[in-house]
């Protein structure tokens, strides 16, 4: 295939697999990069006046209702009779608040209880609750990418408890191993692709090569297998018929995922009725079709799926795959000049030809893997105390590890004499299947983004909240600011000149999460003060509607956000629990520019200059080093003179 016919097919398949994910992706509503719960009515550590009569659980992202369960128990393990669970639209638009009358500001609430998430459930509780501790248990499946999601929340009735802290849901091993295993088919038919051009001019290297075809075909189809079997076992594992969870954009994406490994099969087979225009564009439109399918079966998959992260996530995937692929064929080789079907002067050149596409794909894995880290690990406490957070780390040290050994390569390969390939060719690409693995399990568990791993997420009591209505300006103070029976106190004082008459009424309307709302009437006080009586049900977030009378003046009103306090204290901080994504977005940054500007010095070094003789065609040129048909010169008066 020549150079042009190889960009224009190039081009096509990238059209092609950006129109399927453009599809796919079409009408996706927004969430965050994993379903988990971002709050709940009653919270976790709060202590409630009265037994709740329903649950209000506030979920990152939609999750399939079939596949939710919530029980709640007593201390004495004994089960709470509740309704099944249904989706609920935002209570804002079930009850709204009425208009405000003409000259008053609107209510503007807290943006924590207004911005609601993608998907709220409502739990109806039938059975009466005692004074006493109680412990709330959710488990259910992401609607889009179908990974479990687990939380317990821990509240007392009339009773301080112990709030339950984070609970992190344990990784699905089986799903973990088959996603491990459509990664490898991935990487296999890249490694062989890429190393059947690469061996171009050594006849006995692309044999050696094209000897492993028959594996790599029986490896790209068992991945094929493993890509169908994932929706079964996910529906075994929650009881949902396969066909509720095939519904929606998950079924295709699973469908694309296979069909492009089956396309790499058809490439590497290489029928007779294949030939090597259409092999070629097999090829490019499977590798499209897997990286696709496998960024979309990820956490990049989630709506809104933003273009810089699905870029990166088929790019890493691309990228790790092929750094792998190509050093298992490096140890295929090793293993066959040690058996002695090629010579390891012809294997020289070929590995070092593979520095360069291995260069690119670990500085591609690099810049990539930060841009997807930046919106996985949401601190470093988070990447030190979660399984999610140890598993990247294990995974950057295989990658590190892997990396020192592929120097070590390339240093042999660049030797001119002597030498079989080491047998440490077989160790690195072992470390890179291990972080294949590792990949596997971070696509299959939930990121360490949860509120209470970054200090972002925190959330303090309000002490005292000053607002401004009209001429007035007020200072209002809520004591004790805890769930039951409370006291506002809310002192109002007139900035016009001469005053007007003193307001002759102070109401107050809050209105919680749950979308609770209450008015209350003020009794005045000395020195321009009210008292409100104020019931708060839970704590949080709620917001304050605060409505001044005056006699021959509009209606003064103003709206403030409130935090009831009582909630569970924010965890210990073990190194940091600053956020790091936007720090880890600008290093990201910065390397893909040093990459880029180091790859063009690179290329403008290597152009000839004028005045000087052209150099041999590239196709006889390595990664580095002298041209391989000065080694074919340098091996024949060898042999001669043993002769």
């Amino acid at each position: 295939m020549t150079g042009s016919r190889g960009a224009r097919l190039l081009r096509r398949a990238c059209c092609i697999a950006i129109a399927a994910a453009a599809a796919l992706t079409a009408g996706a509503t927004a969430a965050q990069a994993h379903a988990f719960l971002v709050s709940s009515d009653p919270a976790d550590g709060s202590v409630l006046a009265v037994a709740p009569t329903q649950l209000t659980l506030r979920l990152s992202e939609a999750v399939v209702l079939p596949a939710t369960r919530v029980t709640l128990t007593d201390h004495e393990q004994h089960a709470v009779t509740l309704g099944a669970p249904t989706a609920s639209e935002a209570a804002a638009k079930e009850d709204p608040a009425p208009e405000p009358q003409a000259g008053s500001a609107p209510l503007v609430p807290a943006p924590a209880v207004e911005e609601e998430p993608p998907m709220t459930l409502v739990v109806p509780v039938l059975s009466g609750m005692a004074k006493g501790s109680y412990r709330l248990t959710v488990d259910t499946l992401s609607a889009d990418d179908m990974h479990r999601t687990t939380a317990v929340v821990v509240f007392g009735v009339g009773e301080r408890v112990v709030a339950a802290g984070r609970t992190e849901p344990p990784v699905p091993l089986d799903q973990a191993l088959l996603r491990w295993l459509a990664l490898l088919g991935l990487a296999a038919a890249l490694g062989h692709l890429l190393f059947d051009r690469l061996a171009d001019g050594f006849p006995a290297v692309q044999s050696a090569v094209r000897r492993t075809r028959r594996p790599v075909v029986g490896i790209l189809l068992v991945a094929a297998l493993a890509c169908a079997a994932l929706p079964l076992v996910q529906a075994m594992g929650s009881a949902v018929p396969v066909g509720t969870l095939l519904a929606g954009s998950y079924g295709p994406r699973v469908a694309l995922r296979a069909l492009g490994l089956v396309l790499l099969a058809v490439a590497v087979a290489r029928p007779r009725w294949c030939g090597v225009r259409l092999s070629g564009g097999l090829a490019v439109a499977g590798l499209l079709a897997t990286a696709t399918g496998t960024a979309l079966l990820g956490h990049a998959g989630v709506p809104p799926v933003g273009p810089v992260r699905l870029g990166s996530d088929i790019i890493h995937v691309v990228a790790t795959a092929t750094w792998l692929g190509g050093v298992a064929m490096v140890a295929v080789l090793a293993w066959a000049v040690r058996r002695g079907w090629v010579d390891s002067t012809d294997v020289r050149p070929v590995v070092r030809r593979f520095a360069l596409p291995a260069t690119t794909c670990v500085v591609a894995m690099v810049v990539t893997g930060l841009v997807l880290a930046s919106s996985s690990v949401a601190s470093v406490d988070a990447a030190l105390l979660t399984t999610y957070g140890r598993t990247l780390l294990l995974k950057v040290g295989l990658v590190g590890l892997a990396a020192l050994l592929g120097w070590r390569h390339f240093r042999w390969a660049r030797q001119h004499t002597g030498g079989r390939p080491p047998w440490t060719t077989v160790l690195e690409a072992g470390l890179l299947g291990g972080s294949l693995a590792m990949a596997a399990l971070l696509s299959s568990g939930q990121p360490a983004t949860t509120p209470e791993l970054s200090s972002a997420g925190d959330v303090v009591a309000s002490v005292a909240v000053d607002t401004n209505a009209a001429d007035l300006a007020e200072h209002v103070v809520v004591q004790p600011n805890q769930p039951g029976t409370n006291i506002a106190v809310v002192q109002v004082l007139d900035s016009r000149r001469p005053a007007p008459p003193r307001p002759t009424a102070v109401t107050v309307e809050w209105r919680d999460a749950a979308g609770r709302r209450t008015v209350a009437q003020g009794e005045p006080l000395p020195e321009n003060g009210w008292s409100i009586p104020v019931r708060f049900e839970s704590p949080g977030a709620v917001s304050l509607r605060i409505v001044v009378q005056r006699p021959g003046l509009p209606d003064a009103v103003s709206s403030a956000s409130w935090v009831v306090g009582g909630a569970a204290a924010p965890p210990a901080t073990m190194v940091s629990r600053a956020p790091v994504g936007p720090l880890l977005q600008v290093v990201s940054a910065v390397l893909a520019v040093l990459a880029l500007v180091g790859g063009l010095t690179l290329l403008v070094r290597r152009r000839p200059t004028r005045g000087t003789s052209a150099p041999a065609p590239a196709e006889h040129f390595g990664a580095s080093g002298p041209p391989v048909e000065h080694e074919r010169v340098e091996r024949g008066e060898r042999d001669r003179a043993s002769v």
